[in-house]
């Protein structure tokens, strides 16, 4: 899911409220797929006095082989998400910025890589 928050960058302050899900069962950790159903992500796009972030909560339910038995063990995790979203970084790379190229910010992208 790509969202424009272009004239976020542009403006004093503004929000673009989510709630989505992502289908990520199709994604393989170490021979298995252990997100099984979808991925909730709740928050937004905020900008306030002109700093933009990405803040939310992901929820998902995480299934993966037991280590003593094998059976499949499921268990609901919760993931806080926050990024300060720019359209460009001069100096060092860092963990909790984001580079927003065109202003599209790619959310699935952003959550899957959180998630795992």
């Amino acid at each position: 899911m790509t969202i424009e928050i272009r004239p976020l960058f542009s403006a004093e302050s503004g929000s673009i409220p989510l709630d989505v899900c992502f289908d990520l069962s199709q994604v393989e950790i170490g021979g298995y797929c252990p997100l099984t159903q979808p991925v909730r992500f709740v928050g937004g796009v905020y900008n306030r006095s002109g700093v933009v972030t990405l803040e939310g909560t992901a929820t998902n339910d995480y299934t993966a082989p037991c280590d003593r038995c094998g059976e499949p063990a499921t268990e609901t995790v919760t993931c806080e998400i926050a990024y300060v979203l720019v359209e460009s970084l001069s100096g060092e790379e860092r963990d909790d910025y984001i580079v927003v190229d065109n202003g599209l910010l790619d959310l699935e992208d952003v959550v899957c890589t959180d998630v795992l």
